[in-house]
């Protein structure tokens, strides 16, 4: 009875020396992927989103141009009235 005990804890040990082990290899191999996967993409929008900043910032300030563009033109009219 007691040599199979022995031999119970002994494959308990082994079992979770393994599941040590895949956790250790699954990290080093397969963590880098996960990373590249979640933050890919992200590096690949950066252009698009820099570019979408300056042309909203071109467009910012061309609405700025039209509207004092207006207001002088009014306060024109309003002088020659």
């Amino acid at each position: 009875m007691k040599k199979t005990k022995g031999m119970s804890k002994i494959v308990i040990i082994i079992i979770i020396a393994l599941v040590a082990a895949a956790a250790v290899i699954g990290a080093k191999y397969f963590g880098k992927p996960a990373t590249y996967i979640i933050a890919g993409p992200i590096e690949q929008a950066k252009p698009a989103i820099d570019r979408a900043t300056e042309v909203k910032d071109t467009m910012n300030r061309t609405t700025e141009a039209a509207r004092q563009a207006v207001e002088k033109a009014n306060k024109a009219i309003d002088e020659s009235r």
